[in-house]
């Protein structure tokens, strides 16, 4: 079953609250304070949700889509501006949702958080502004994507403000506003970030129709797979040639018990899922987009043996021991380079790895990652890699987490 997230953000009782408050960060956000739950992955706000908040705030009332959650500061900004408006808070990383609903709830502040696969469940003409951070959307494709269905939803008259830095092609993405909603303008910009506006109006373009059904068929160690490509996921178009080594490589045997951590579209799990046909593989991924392509690749080639679950690194599964742990850890969340996602993919592998398992993973060959496994695995080797990926098999774990 597709794991579907919804969270809501209420002050939560005094005591609770008060016990938060202790170790928490203050971070300004257009002259006002918001405090951040102590232990927050990204205690920095992002310079374009800073533009987003200087020059697009929202006014008393309105129903604000905030299109990508950061850290949570600009959904609390929005959610004191709206007052007994609406604002409802949009991403596919399960994880950001999270940090944001908990930012949230820590500043009294009520807003509504879902994933972006469930954005074609809301009804046409539902807001009445919204702001838009491509430093938080995975790629240009899908960001044109999600600019149709901002459109979908937005009432005439609404002004729909889009921000990032210039390197990560602002320039582009505030032009491919302009394309959807018919002319877009640039508001303000700061040290290479720009921040664009455009105003929904009855003559704007109607949505583009849903991208087609995009399959790809794949052999691998000799078995027949049916994949489905999407644009929120890596590698869209093609077999994502790192995941393809990794799969050639991981040794399974058919009783084990798999952990497939960072999924993407579920193929090096499915590989694992036939070559374990007596074992159960665990597919899990932060991104809500890549686990429901999984599910339905998963059910599309009939693999019995699989779970897919919605989960921020291990956390679906942690109160569980796996023979093997396949990784192919993303080097990109959204469009920043994130080294640091991989590392705490590994170390997350190590609790629940038992002392016989195994442990594979995947990653450019200019990451070190080996240091990383050598500080739990006595024996770490490269078992398989060209001039661009690596992948390192690890076992023997000497200090159980």
């Amino acid at each position: 079953m597709r794991e579907v997230l919804t969270l809501n953000s209420q002050a939560d009782l005094p005591g609770q609250r008060k016990r938060a408050l202790m170790g928490s960060l203050s971070v300004q956000i257009a002259g006002e304070a918001v405090l951040l739950p102590s232990g927050t992955p990204d205690q920095s706000l992002d310079p374009g949700d800073q533009l987003l908040a200087e020059h697009g705030a929202p006014s008393g009332g309105q129903r604000v889509l905030v299109l990508g959650a950061g850290n949570g500061v600009l959904p609390v900004f929005c959610a004191r501006r709206v007052g007994q408006g609406e604002v409802l808070v949009v991403d596919q990383r399960s994880h950001a949702l999270a940090v944001a609903a908990a930012t949230a709830a820590l500043n009294g502040a009520t807003a509504r958080f879902i994933s972006t696969t469930d954005l074609s469940r809301l009804p046409a003409g539902s807001v009445n502004h919204a702001l838009i951070n491509i430093a938080f959307q995975p790629n240009s494709v899908r960001l044109v994507e999600l600019l149709g269905e901002t459109q979908r939803l937005t009432e005439p008259g609404a002004r729909v403000y889009l921000a990032g830095a210039r390197d990560r092609g602002a320039d582009t993405a505030i032009k491919r506003l302009g394309e959807v909603f018919g002319r877009a303008q640039l508001a303000a910009y700061r040290k290479g970030y720009r921040v664009g506006v455009a105003v929904r109006s009855e003559a704007a373009m109607p949505p583009a129709a849903a991208p087609q059904l995009e399959l790809m068929e794949v052999e691998l160690r000799g078995s027949h797979y049916t994949l489905e490509a999407h644009s929120g996921v890596f590698a869209r178009g093609g077999l994502d040639p790192a995941a393809a080594l990794l799969a050639t490589a991981i040794e399974v045997s058919s009783g084990d018990k798999v952990l497939d951590l960072g999924c993407g579209s579920g193929i090096v799990g499915m590989v694992a899922a036939r070559l374990a046909p007596q074992g159960h593989v665990w597919l899990v991924d932060t991104n809500t987009e890549a686990v429901a392509l999984t599910q339905r690749n998963v059910e599309r080639n009939a693999i019995p043996n699989a779970t897919v679950l919605v989960s921020d690194s291990t956390a679906a599964v942690a109160d569980q021991r796996f023979d093997v742990v396949v990784c192919n850890p993303p080097f990109h969340e959204g469009r920043s380079a994130a080294r640091s996602l991989g590392l705490r993919l590994i170390n997350d592998a190590m609790h629940v790895l038992p002392p016989g398992g195994r442990c594979f993973v995947v990653a450019n060959r200019f990451l070190p990652y080996e240091t990383a496994m050598r500080e739990r695995l006595n024996d770490v080797r490269e078992v398989a890699g060209d001039t661009r990926y690596k992948v390192l098999r690890g076992s023997g774990l000497y200090r159980s987490g």
